[in-house]
């Protein structure tokens, strides 16, 4: 079994306000900030899908 492990966090700034987010990997304690939830989403699909094709070789 793997698992990944993050602390998300989100917040809204701005005027319009928009919504931000930030990422922490519990195991390498590596923070990213995105400028938009979508952002956030694609990094996450981009890490798992990345993780699973390197199991598969």
């Amino acid at each position: 079994m793997r698992y990944e492990s993050f602390l998300v966090r989100l917040w809204a700034e701005g005027d319009p306000l928009r919504w931000r987010a930030s990422a922490r990997n519990i195991h390498s304690g590596e923070d990213v900030l995105f400028p938009s939830i979508e952002h956030l989403f694609a990094y996450l699909q981009q890490h798992v899908t990345t993780r699973q094709s390197k199991k598969d070789e």
